[in-house]
């Protein structure tokens, strides 16, 4: 193969394929290798510029479209081209939701053989709001360019951002009213828990969530209340350094459509976080296992649970559920992070014959490749719903129930 001949920095017209997971447009040399390239969308005919060249594959970047899709749209944030945060905001909102479901169901079936359309009215890809949605942030600092933001597309330097489309405009105001203190005062992050070599120092940065009564920073403690139309309302103590989800009106839908139909005797929410399913499942199953390796999640977990019904561990769950015999469990969550459930912990967990297990995922990669091993040991998948969590982006949400073969 002589890759040579598209040797980086040489340009090339091509038509696009397809968008695949992570948003790139992807097309085919002429010897036949995927080339991907961010910011195409399907059918355009473009001109670009090699910028990777590897034996199987090319990346490239735009330099021309020449015959754009009409799926195209105008950026609304003036920032779109600097800031790594979005990626999807050259696609024109009503047509996000209609990409964003055939990526869905591209992963599925390449990487999981999974054809979900063949689950009929069990698949649905849920949508809403497209701007003001978030609310959480990580804005980053720095003192010596005098910039608050983010960190810029591929890079490791703060975009300068005045305003953000995308954030609940509590943030936005948050970011106005502190940005001085910020820059005089400003906070180095906590080292990570796992150190990676050759990592470079970070930036100073400020977490912030939104609660009831405004945004709050850091350490600084506050409520927010999940309101759902089918299983009520719970309201949470949280901190901005803990994990909580950042789409809240997505994520009551996600809740409601999810849990309502759920309920028996023994359930099991693995890496519970703060605790947000078992909060809810907590009215519907008599006992609820949690297991969180964050002592701050937990430290907030047994703030809003009920301890009467609800057994909290503070471990690893891939080293907690060794040698466990967690029979006659009727349902176990699981909300991995983005790498997916590790393969000890499918292992363990289907050796208890669970009869349901919700699986929710933020990755659909992980998510199409975790469901085909378990779809393989005598579960089905009963429903699978994405959930655009993260409009103006490539990334959702997505919750499979799976259930025994032999439970109808």
């Amino acid at each position: 193969m002589n890759t040579g001949a598209y040797e980086v920095g040489k340009q090339i017209r091509l038509v696009v394929e397809k968008l695949v997971s992570g948003g790139d447009g992807m097309s085919r040399l002429p010897d036949g290798r995927v080339i991907f390239i961010p910011g195409a969308l399907p059918r355009e005919e473009l001109l670009v510029r090699i910028t990777e060249n590897r034996r199987d594959f090319a990346r490239a970047q735009v330099v021309q479209v020449l015959s754009p899709s009409p799926l195209r749209g105008e950026p609304k944030c003036p920032y779109y081209t600097l800031c790594g945060g979005c990626d999807l905001q050259h696609v024109r909102d009503e047509q996000q939701p209609v990409i964003k479901r055939q990526i869905f169901l591209d992963t599925m079936i390449r990487t999981g053989s999974i054809d979900v359309e063949r689950l009929g009215d069990g698949f649905s890809f849920i949508s809403g709001q497209m701007w003001e949605y978030r609310t959480r942030a990580k804005f980053h600092v720095d003192p010596r360019r005098n910039t608050v933001g983010f960190l810029g597309r591929n890079s490791s330097q703060v975009v300068d951002i005045v305003r953000c489309p995308i954030l609940d405009p509590r943030l936005n105001h948050l970011l106005d009213s502190r940005r001085a203190h910020w820059l005089e005062h400003p906070e180095m992050p906590a080292p990570p828990k796992r150190k990676k070599r050759f990592q470079r120092p970070g930036h100073p940065s400020v977490q912030a969530v939104v609660t009831d009564d405004g945004a709050v920073t850091g350490r600084h403690t506050g409520v927010q209340t999940i309101r759902t139309e089918k299983l009520g309302e719970k309201t949470f103590s949280l901190d901005a350094e803990v994990f909580f989800q950042s789409n809240q009106r997505m994520f009551s839908r996600l809740m409601d459509t999810e849990l309502a139909s759920l309920q028996g005797a023994k359930a099991m929410d693995l890496f519970s976080g703060v605790g947000t399913f078992a909060a809810f499942l907590q009215d519907r199953f008599d006992t609820i296992t949690a297991v969180e390796r964050d002592p701050g999640c937990l430290q907030f977990a047994r703030e809003h649970l009920d301890q009467r019904h609800v057994t909290f561990y503070e471990d690893s769950v891939e080293h907690w559920v060794q040698g466990k015999g967690a029979f006659g469990m009727d349902l176990i969550v699981v909300d991995p992070p983005r790498t997916g459930l590790p393969p000890t912990v499918i292992d363990i967990m289907l050796s208890w014959k669970p009869e349901k297990v919700l699986y929710v995922s933020c990755n659909p990669v992980t998510l199409a490749r975790d469901l085909k091993i378990i779809t393989g040991r005598g579960y089905s998948i009963r429903t699978l719903h994405a959930y655009d969590f993260y409009p103006q982006t490539t990334h959702m949400e997505a919750a499979a129930l799976l259930v025994r073969d032999f439970i109808v």
